[in-house]
């Protein structure tokens, strides 16, 4: 889990049976759900959400002004509305309240994700540390070398990853040095 994390979505080649056949087509696995605003949110894009918003809110104080006819009232201390009904509520408490979720997530989609325009990358460190207390906690040994080879497998940067970067990379990052 931890290594996808770091390298991103993984792509299934196609299989094929003895014959030649294709029984499963190429496939992408998106790894990473949190990691832009479409794997996030699918089809609610932040402009759709904004929109949305917009809707609610001319929703939102209809029923506002709504509640406080006549009729609504009188139809209110009568006990006429259910429970459940933005109409049974008290004038103290706002019509929003059902609707705060919808009306936030954009601002918390940008807490998590980061601004559309330049949304957050993954944590490189987090999601390292991640791998490497997986690997020590089932080996009890930190594998530098095997890392490495990973990372440079995984990632093909332009300089090699080493055994003593990544050694580095553990004590700067407070992780036990192997002893």
């Amino acid at each position: 889990m931890w290594l996808t994390l770091i390298v991103g979505d993984i792509t299934l080649p196609a299989n094929g049976d003895v014959n030649g056949n294709t029984v499963l087509p190429e496939r992408k696995l998106e790894v990473h759900s949190l990691d832009s605003y479409n794997a996030a949110l699918g089809e609610f894009t932040p402009r759709r959400l904004r929109k949305l918003e917009k809707t609610i809110g001319d929703i939102i104080n209809s029923i506002e002004r709504l509640r406080r006819t006549p009729l609504v009232s009188e139809l209110r201390s009568r006990g006429r509305f259910g429970r459940g009904d933005l109409l049974h509520r008290s004038l103290l408490i706002p019509s929003s309240a059902p609707f705060e979720g919808i009306l936030t997530l954009r601002s918390m989609a940008k807490g998590i994700l980061g601004d559309p325009r330049k949304p957050k990358r993954p944590d490189y460190d987090e999601c390292l540390a991640g791998l490497y207390n997986t690997i020590h906690r089932n080996s009890r040994h930190w594998h530098d070398r095997l890392v490495a080879d990973i990372l440079n497998d995984a990632l093909q940067p332009t300089a090699i990853i080493t055994e003593d970067s990544q050694r580095k990379w553990r004590h700067d990052h407070k992780l036990l040095l192997d002893s």
